[in-house]
């Protein structure tokens, strides 16, 4: 049984091998003397039955019976189709020379690639390869955690202190002695009577990394003592929507009596309306200490506001909102925009000590207690950016 089993099985390949047709021949290149053309493409249009010639430039294809388009072409050389007509147990045999012709217009390849610069990677390899005493964070490592701004972000930096919640200190060295760089320009100081950068102003999701420059270098500014804090806006190109509520308790303050003056409709958004203006006409800082009499008149003129209103102190709160778009123009050009809005209000009451003394007599071993100051201080700051 098993015999006549396999004697049937090689009958029914023997006679459908017997029912396909075969196509060869010879492919030349016309180019360098009809020389055989080794290793060029051999197919039938619309099927996957296809072969190479061999060093001589010689080709066999076997297919079912049917009417095909043979498809001979070589890198750089013009495609030649050729219609066939395989019958079953025949052989056809097509030639054919191919040719570079008068322009095959190979179309360009361009090999394009970039290097993301805000990764943990990335950051690591700066600060390797950097001549200076680096420190850096990348934008990967602050989305990880719950830094809104900048300012929550770089005090995760060593050597780094946050001062009031915005401005840095490096080193032990107040933020006048160092200088901010956003995308390598020098960055105005954002407070009116010393130089410093708040940076609680600039919102995380739009950093692609912060860089802290502790020694000099030629292509850093030199005017620093503590460090060069570089600031890095994204260029990433992705959409994003992103909202963000936070929320703070802060020891001896939170749900504690909380004292404050009389102030602005408007303190609420961080700015005041009017209400702490100067009267019209109020004499200049000259003319006050210049003529007598005219101090007197003029703090009859301001308002006498400085009874406190007890209230009660809430949680440290933020709310941010930040989103990422592209806009495509008619004329191919590409706008991407990152857009943040923070708003943010912070409780803060400690007791502050003020003590002098006055000049240190014969005979004494310590100076005489000239005065001694105890001081409640109630701090509220709101803030928009």
């Amino acid at each position: 049984m098993k015999f006549r089993l396999l004697l049937l099985t090689l009958f029914v390949a023997l006679f459908s091998h017997a029912q396909k047709g075969t196509v060869n021949g010879t492919l030349s290149d016309k180019d360098m003397n009809n020389s055989p053309l080794p290793f060029a493409n051999v197919q039938l249009k619309g099927t996957t039955i296809g072969t190479t010639t061999d060093e001589n430039g010689k080709y066999r294809i076997e297919a079912e019976p049917g009417n095909y388009i043979l498809v001979l072409s070589f890198l750089g050389y013009e495609s030649v189709e050729v219609p066939v007509n395989i019958k079953a147990n025949q052989t056809v045999t097509i030639n054919r020379s191919l040719s570079a012709g008068s322009g095959v217009q190979l179309q360009d390849v361009v090999v394009a690639t970039s290097r993301r610069k805000n990764t943990e990677v990335a950051i690591m390899t700066e600060m390797k390869e950097a001549k200076q005493v680096v420190s850096a964070i990348s934008a990967e490592q602050m989305s990880k955690g719950t830094d809104g701004n900048a300012a929550e972000a770089v005090q995760r930096v060593p050597g780094v202190t946050i001062v009031d919640g915005k401005f840095v200190m490096i080193r032990g060295l107040s933020e006048r002695y160092n200088n901010v760089l956003i995308n390598n320009s020098i960055a105005p100081s954002t407070e009116v009577d010393k130089r410093t950068f708040s940076f609680d102003l600039i919102p995380t999701d739009a950093i692609d990394k912060i860089v802290i420059y502790k020694t000099a270098s030629a292509d850093k500014p030199g005017d620093f003592s503590g460090g060069v804090i570089a600031i890095t806006t994204s260029e990433s190109g992705a959409e994003f929507t992103r909202a963000s509520i936070g929320i703070g308790y802060r020891a001896n303050t939170s749900f504690n009596d909380y004292f404050q003056s009389e102030g602005s409709n408007t303190d609420f958004l961080g700015f005041d309306l009017n209400y702490r203006a100067l009267p019209y006409g109020f004499p200049s800082k000259s003319q006050i200490n210049d003529l007598p009499g005219v101090n007197a008149a003029a703090s009859q003129r301001l308002k006498n506001n400085f009874n406190p209103t007890q209230s009660t102190a809430f949680f440290d709160n933020s709310v941010g909102f930040s989103l990422g778009r592209n806009i495509n123009f008619a004329n191919g050009m590409k706008l991407s925009t990152v857009n943040a809005l923070n708003y943010s209000e912070g409780f803060q009451s400690y007791k502050r000590q003020f003590t002098r003394y006055t000049s240190l007599n014969e005979g004494e071993t310590r100076p005489p207690l000239w005065f001694d100051y105890q001081d409640d201080t109630y701090k509220k700051e709101n803030r928009i950016t």
